[in-house]
């Protein structure tokens, strides 16, 4: 859907991997900034809600997610444990490459934990 020349169709998160993470987090990003720039031109009535973090990730991963890794039902999920849990595998999947790519160069490093 687009407003004003805005994209406000919010993306859909399906897979698992780092770089599907990232990117789907930018995308969200600019997704709800581009909700907030159209909804500053619409009256009260008529303002886009934005979609939730959880609805925007594949039932099938969402319910993954929940059972192995939050130990949470998907319909008791909220979008700032979401969130969190999201910022907390990207920054685990990072320290890990980091640690994975300095150790195969023969460089030796310290922990970043």
């Amino acid at each position: 859907m687009n407003y004003a020349g805005l994209a406000v169709e919010a993306p859909l998160l399906k897979d698992i991997a780092l770089a599907a993470i990232t990117e789907f987090l930018k995308k969200k990003t600019d997704y709800l900034f581009n909700i907030g720039k159209v909804n500053e031109s619409l009256d009260d009535d008529s303002k886009i809600i934005p979609t939730s973090l959880v609805t925007s990730v594949e039932n099938d991963l969402l319910a993954t997610i929940c059972t192995t890794e939050l130990e949470i039902a998907p319909d008791e999920l909220e979008d700032q444990v979401l969130h969190k849990y999201l910022e907390g595998f990207l920054a685990s999947s990072s320290r890990a490459r980091l640690n994975d790519r300095d150790v195969s160069s023969g460089d030796r490093v310290r922990s970043l934990d």
